[in-house]
């Protein structure tokens, strides 16, 4: 059989989805000959992979060592389209068939006009079948996927033709799932935290970062103060505030029951000093707050603690970008949208009733960028998805 001519693509409404969602398509087929197979499928898979190949040696054990950890979210097939039944007959007997052996039997002679047809499978031309698949309603996560992490959590559709129980041609297509993490509205404030970053011949730097709200959603500012005491002899020109992305991947070795975390970094782009303060003199305290808006980030996320997503407000200070005194962290929370409030009791005089009734003040509720978490916020899209932030 030539495959070479056979094309099979792959069309969804849409390439990110919600748990529990439907997801709806078309496979175009197009064959420049016929096509004989018993069936086509559909199989939708998801999940977490992780694998890391260590440099070192394991001791006690000979070559490179490789830790793994797979874990799956979606693995089902539906038949898109039968060409050729699978019949599986199966006899029950119990000990009463074996009293008269074979009584029951009734000769029968096959009848030439009942043959099955030769052919099974498609004509030449084009054909589109329409599928229909609903994600569950839980145990899935967010999608993810960075060049800094050796931890994946992917979802996609492969569109199988199978004969004579071998898969003789695929395609495969990806889709993004996004998993809504609602968090409280207003301010949360947050302690300060504090880091004091000792130098050579006694001097030091003292860093405090003051969180005035601790969850975000994308888009939105970042309330906080900065405050930085020079206790250096010199001035101190590198300041940068930034969100530090940390991710903590849990495999274990391939040839054992050995489990390690190992833990990757994203530094994401941030900001230095106002422009109105260059640098901070010898013996000068300096407090500021930052213009710096959330960048697109997928939500926190726990995959059983196999893998964790976390996030922080980070400031660095130093002689420069390449020369590194410290740095001071704050953990943040990342959200999809924000959860519903609940209304305020309101005490109301009983002795001199209104006229009418008291209306809620919606308006008074803060208004964020993102009031209702939606697929089609663009700061949380394929591009994300496909990979290009990192």
């Amino acid at each position: 059989m030539d495959l070479r001519h056979l094309e099979i693509s792959i069309e969804l409404s849409k390439t990110l989805f919600e748990p529990g969602e439907l997801i709806s398509g078309k496979v175009h087929l197009n064959f420049e000959s016929k096509i004989e197979c018993d069936k086509i499928t559909a199989h939708f898979i998801g999940g977490l992979q992780t694998k890391i190949i260590c440099d070192s040696i394991h001791k006690g054990g000979d070559g490179t060592p490789i830790y793994e950890y797979e874990k799956q979210f979606i693995n089902e097939i539906i038949n898109l389209k039968l060409f050729k039944k699978e019949i599986l007959q199966e006899r029950k007997e119990s000990i009463g068939d074996w009293i008269i052996p074979f009584s029951d039997i009734t000769p029968t002679f096959p009848s030439p006009k009942q043959s099955e047809p030769s052919f099974h499978g498609f004509e030449a031309g084009s054909h589109t079948i329409p599928f229909e698949y609903r994600l569950p309603f839980s145990g899935l996560h967010t999608s993810f996927a960075a060049r800094k992490c050796n931890t994946t959590i992917k979802y996609g559709i492969i569109i199988e033709l199978h004969k004579n129980l071998e898969i003789i041609h695929h395609n495969k297509v990806d889709f993004s799932v996004i998993c809504p993490l609602p968090i409280p509205m207003g301010l949360n404030i947050s302690k300060d935290f504090k880091s004091k970053i000792d130098l050579t011949k006694g001097f030091n730097i003292d860093i405090i970062l003051t969180l005035l709200k601790k969850t975000y959603l994308p888009t939105e500012k970042l309330e906080c103060k900065v405050t930085i005491k020079n206790n250096w002899k010199h001035s101190l020109k590198y300041v940068h505030f930034n969100i530090y992305q940390r991710m903590t991947s849990v495999a274990k070795l391939k040839t054992g029951s050995l489990r390690k975390s190992f833990i990757s970094r994203i530094e994401h782009a941030g900001v230095g000093l106002p422009r109105i303060m260059p640098k901070i003199s010898a013996g000068q305290t300096f407090t500021f707050s930052p213009e710096f808006y959330i960048p697109a980030l997928i939500p926190f996320q726990n995959v059983e603690n196999f893998f964790i997503v976390e996030y922080f407000a980070q400031v660095k200070v130093g002689r420069d970008s390449n020369a590194i005194f410290g740095n001071c962290r704050a953990p943040i929370t990342v959200g999809t949208h924000y959860s519903t409030p609940m209304k305020e009791e309101v005490l109301v005089d009983l002795s001199t009733p209104p006229s009418s009734p008291i209306p809620y003040q919606e308006n008074n509720i803060p208004e964020g960028p993102i009031m209702k978490f939606s697929p089609t916020n663009p700061f949380i899209n394929d591009r994300f998805f496909a990979n290009t932030a990192y």
